[in-house]
């Protein structure tokens, strides 16, 4: 027998009288008239009239049922007396009743009309979707629909120098573009030295290759040798530069990644009026927290890992990846979104491994994990940020010169004149209360 229902509550028919049968929905009306209580249960489909005897297990539930409660109830489909027949519902003919043992179970809440979202407190038990639950992927509606995992082909367009597989780059190898950067003047290579440490590093050191050998800045630290095989395995070749960078290696990807878009700027090599694509996957669930030490999410918390619950409890954390993904042009993230985890033991092994306990996963992100409790389906999809798509095209690196009412310099919004003042009642409402300065 399926989990939540065999059959709509707009489905049964005189010949199921007999058959043993499973319904979910709504408590769209009571009625108590001694000793029998009488439930019309309620999915999109139509009604049913579920028949319970007082004093029974599942009669005593039912009676501390409210109007809109989600319910599962399992009874035996049985004819209705001639009196009792409804020929108004294509379901009127027949009543579903229980008289011993628990068959039903659900719980009493608030819940929205239209597509079964629940909004009601922490469930006793999983409740279903009544009717058919729709499969929205994407937030911008069903023209960004994509699958279960979605098919993105990686597109892998990235140089100077490309990106490291853990952070979206060097599957498949990068486009090469080879500027005569070696013939470059000292002051070139002082200016990137300025930007890494403006960016955090500790500098940038770099090996020129000429046809008489290998100069640079630690050529002569490394020597001939050790310089040679650098450039072998970078496969340098005559009026390359190397640059090197020893760092820790998230900063050591956030200096290179800074490197990579100021080098097509400095050297000239950006095309105008041109849009490249590319995605990027495959990120990893979680980073090290260099401050507090374990890990910490790196990105949407709410992702789906790969792998699931197994590669949960057998990876260790920082080699897990999550169903994450951006879409990027010229080198600008346009979107990013993620597969939702929607399965709430997985969300609640996440969010351990982060150091979070299942009560302030509960506390915190209650609303999603009752969400999901109630059997929503997985979905995903990518948000995008109409204002970056605009200054693409207007070709404006300035986001706020895009903006049609940015906040100034105050955080104000100046068309709408926010923040405005607060009232007393609102302030009430918060349980806050404002105090003269001491």
């Amino acid at each position: 027998m399926r989990r939540y229902r065999t059959h709509t509550c707009g489905e049964l028919e005189t010949r199921h009288a007999g058959a043993t049968v499973r319904l979910s929905g709504w408590v769209h009306r009571k009625r108590d008239h001694g000793g029998v209580l009488f439930v019309d249960l309620r999915d999109h489909h139509g009604l049913t009239q579920v028949v319970f005897a007082q004093g029974s297990t599942s009669g005593e539930k039912a009676a501390g049922l409210s109007r809109e409660s989600v319910v599962t109830v399992t009874g035996q489909a049985a004819l209705r007396p001639p009196e009792a027949v409804n020929p108004e519902l294509p379901a009127g003919q027949i009543e579903v009743r229980r008289s011993a043992g628990p068959g039903l179970r659900g719980r009493a809440s608030a819940l929205c009309r239209g597509r079964g979202a629940a909004c009601g407190r922490e469930p006793a038990a999983p409740a279903p979707f009544s009717g058919p639950a729709p499969l929205w992927h994407g937030q911008a509606g069903p023209a960004l629909r994509i699958g279960d995992r979605g098919s993105f082909g990686l597109l892998r367009r990235l140089a100077l120098p490309p990106l490291p597989p853990d952070r979206g780059g060097g599957r498949g190898g990068a486009g090469d573009l080879r500027p005569p950067t070696a013939s470059q003047p000292r002051s070139f290579f002082n200016g990137l030295e300025r930007l890494v440490k403006t960016a955090g590093g500790r500098g940038v050191a770099y090996l020129l290759f000429r046809e008489g050998g290998v100069e640079g800045s630690i050529s002569g630290a490394l020597g001939r040798d050790t310089a040679g095989q650098l450039g072998r395995e970078a496969k340098a070749e005559a009026g390359d530069a190397l640059l090197l960078i020893a760092e820790e290696e998230a900063l050591a990807n956030n200096l290179t990644g800074a490197l990579r878009l100021h080098l097509p700027d400095l050297l000239g090599l950006r095309q105008e009026q041109c849009y490249r694509f590319c995605w990027i996957e495959d990120f990893p669930m979680y980073e090290r927290d260099e401050e507090r030490g374990g890990v910490v999410f790196s990105h949407n918390p709410f992702s789906m890992p790969q792998g699931g619950m197994e590669a949960l409890g057998t990876r260790p954390p920082l080699e897990v990846l999550a169903y994450q993904h951006d879409i990027v042009c010229n080198g600008m993230e346009l979107s990013s979104g993620a597969i939702r985890n929607h399965r709430p033991e997985i969300m609640y092994k996440a969010f351990a491994l982060a150091g979070y306990s299942e009560e302030e996963v509960d506390e915190n992100f209650g609303g999603m994990i009752r969400a999901f409790q109630y059997g929503a389906p997985p979905h995903g999809g990518p948000a995008p940020g109409i204002d970056r798509l605009v200054m693409l095209l207007a070709d404006e690196p300035n986001i706020r010169e895009v903006i049609a009412f940015p906040l100034n310099q105050q955080g104000q919004d100046l068309l709408i004149g926010a923040p405005g003042p607060v009232s007393p009642r609102q302030l009430e409402e918060l349980h806050l209360a404002v105090t003269a300065a001491a």
